[in-house]
């Protein structure tokens, strides 16, 4: 009996032992995402809206999607031959509006992710760029996307559409 009962502990101990060690092991190669691979980021993308690949003018992998109904494109940097990428930069305009630079610059003031500006046409500007060199594990991607339409919409909301009274009503 007192056999059994350690035998039992052991095996308890093995198993947790076990379970603790691969919750440490890093993301395996399956798990991981960089900017090598257009389509595995289009999936993630199609997770959070449409989307769809093309091309940007230079031959480069390009995403173009809409979430919240809020179009953005995706463009991926620092490729070589169009191929091999390492970065992806979101970007979404908007035409036709009332936005200041004095908007622009309080978002930038105010909060912590999406660089804003106002464009050669006059029209504002939201980007985020992501460095994806190395890779990433998917689900910090995935919740990059999220991120990335909690930008747009708080954007749309508070700059272009002065929703809480600070921005774009001036």
């Amino acid at each position: 009996m007192i056999d059994e009962k350690i035998m039992k502990t052991k095996i308890l101990a093995l198993s947790f032992f076990l379970y603790c060690y691969s919750a440490l092991q890093p993301a395996s190669a399956a798990d991981m995402v960089d900017a090598t691979d257009p389509e595995q980021i289009l999936n993630i993308a199609k997770g959070h809206g449409s989307a769809r690949l093309s091309e940007d003018p230079t031959g480069d992998p390009m995403i173009k999607g809409r979430m919240e109904g809020l179009q953005y494109s995706l463009y991926f940097y620092l490729c070589e031959e169009n191929k091999n990428c390492k970065d992806i930069h979101f970007v979404a305009y908007w035409t036709e509006t009332d936005v200041t630079l004095r908007d622009v610059n309080r978002w930038n003031q105010e909060y912590r992710f999406g660089q804003a500006y106002i464009d050669t046409d006059g029209d504002p500007v939201l980007t985020y760029f992501v460095n994806l060199n190395g890779g990433v594990a998917y689900e910090n991607l995935d919740d990059t996307f999220d991120w990335w339409k909690v930008m747009m919409t708080s954007f749309d909301e508070n700059v272009i559409n002065g929703v809480d009274g600070e921005f774009g009503a001036d």
